[in-house]
């Protein structure tokens, strides 16, 4: 099936409904399985996988323009979190020089 949309930057693919979407081609710059503490699990862990069908960075990304009908790009958009924290691990953080990539990213997509 032709990939439609391409989420440029999907995390542990919080966005979807259906996580493994076929029409979806799902990107990250990283690909891991991490764990965190957790007050609201019964374990007081939680499991967070980052899983994408490719590995890249949305401010290079290697398509050719026009490829997707869509592009979802949510991308990390918190600063001051520690490296170490829950939400950083989830969501990813914003190093000091977010300004610049995040226009990249804009460009990109």
């Amino acid at each position: 099936m032709e990939k439609l949309v391409l989420d440029a930057c999907c995390g542990s693919r919080m966005f979807w409904f259906d996580k493994e979407d076929p029409r979806a081609l799902f990107m990250d710059k990283r690909s891991e399985i991490l764990t965190a503490k957790d007050s609201s699990c019964k374990s007081g862990l939680r499991t967070i996988e980052v899983k994408p069908d490719l590995i890249a960075d949305f401010t290079e990304m290697p398509f050719e323009n026009n490829k997707f009908n869509m592009v979802v790009f949510d991308p990390p958009h918190l600063k001051t979190l520690g490296k170490t924290s829950w939400m950083a691990k989830k969501y990813g953080r914003l190093e000091n020089d977010w300004q610049e990539m995040i226009s990249k990213g804009f460009d990109e997509c």
